[in-house]
């Protein structure tokens, strides 16, 4: 869903928290390649930024939780059981490589029904960072729709815009609200890499 608009209460956090322990990142658009309402496994194929990208994350010891919204159960188009079947496939994808994830978290519901949980609200970033215990200002934001850089903005974390999937479509506008867009998950997760370093290297204890 497109919003010309940021709210009056998002502005980008570009800095990492004096913690960083969850990288919460989207799935379609992000880690694979956009399908509308997916719902075949034999769809799914992954970025070539993805594999290296979860590589560097566990390299940095950064847990990862994939949040996505899957409006196509509450409209009827596909049940949860073929969004489990994708997400197996994408799973064992990942395994293949040596790489996985720590928990895939997903909202069901479509935009009329006003939940809590569909992105840009961050009931499903909260629900993710309590079930894998940290607290989600501890967290990192990574997403090709507007939605995901919204709800990372509301809670008060970087959220990072990539270019694949939809995110050419809104690149402007979080360049301009000064957010941070780079070209793939790859390049985000070596952004964050660049973060950590640089605030470990500011920091006294360092």
């Amino acid at each position: 869903m497109s919003h010309e608009n940021f709210s009056h209460n998002e502005s980008p956090t570009n800095h990492l928290p004096k913690r960083i322990a969850l990288v919460l990142v989207d799935r379609d658009g992000t880690l694979i390649e956009r399908v509308d309402y997916l719902s075949d496994p034999n769809q799914v194929k992954l970025f070539p930024g993805t594999i290296p990208s979860l590589r560097t994350f566990a390299k940095l010891g950064l847990r990862v939780a994939v949040i996505t919204n899957q409006s196509g159960i509450g409209r009827g188009l596909y049940s949860d059981s073929d969004m489990n079947a994708v997400n197996d496939r994408m799973l064992a994808l990942f395994q293949a490589e040596g790489v996985g994830v720590d928990g895939i978290f997903y909202c069901p519901h479509t935009p009329d029904e006003h939940c809590s949980c569909r992105k840009p609200g961050t009931g499903l970033a909260q629900n993710a960072a309590d079930q894998l215990g940290f607290d989600v200002e501890h967290t990192v934001v990574i997403g090709d729709n507007i939605s995901d850089i919204e709800m990372g903005w509301q809670i008060g974390v970087p959220s990072i815009l990539v270019q694949t999937g939809l995110g050419n479509e809104f690149k402007d506008q979080v360049k301009l609200a000064g957010g941070i867009v780079v070209a793939d998950i790859l390049q985000a997760a070596l952004q964050i890499e660049k973060m950590i370093t640089s605030t470990s290297m500011e920091s006294p204890d360092a």
